[in-house]
């Protein structure tokens, strides 16, 4: 549903629901990789990524199957190579993701470096 502004309403969750979201992600980055990133558990947070994945993931638990698995299979009905693509599409959100995060981070530098000695020192203090 759409909020004042056009904006999209959050996503309800809990943590629970963030980490296996998390896990979903590190895995389709890098199925080799046990521990989950910071960047990719930032992401999971990233309230687009909740509204294309979290009815998956809580699909899977009601049907007894892994997220992933319904992903793909979804998927096979545009590409050969679901997982290929997937990773893609990640990757590319992560990308994204950063960016927000450095933008973030230098808009707060940039009021701290004109604001009170407080703000300043927050700002040092995300950088």
């Amino acid at each position: 549903p759409n909020i004042e502004g056009g904006h999209q309403a959050p996503v309800p969750t809990d943590g629970q629901h963030e980490a296996m979201l998390a896990r979903m992600l590190q895995f389709i980055i890098d199925p080799n990789e046990i521990s989950i990133r910071e960047d990719v558990m930032l992401l999971s947070k990233m309230q687009t990524m909740k509204k294309i994945f979290l009815p998956w993931i809580l699909t899977s638990q009601i049907v007894n199957a892994k997220a992933i698995d319904l992903i793909s299979d979804h998927l096979l009905k545009w590409t050969a190579d679901p997982e290929s693509m997937l990773q893609h599409f990640i990757i590319t959100f992560l990308r994204i993701s950063n960016l927000m995060r450095r933008v973030s981070v230098l808009e707060c530098h940039s009021l701290a470096s004109f604001g009170t000695p407080a703000m300043r020192d927050l700002g040092a203090e995300l950088l």
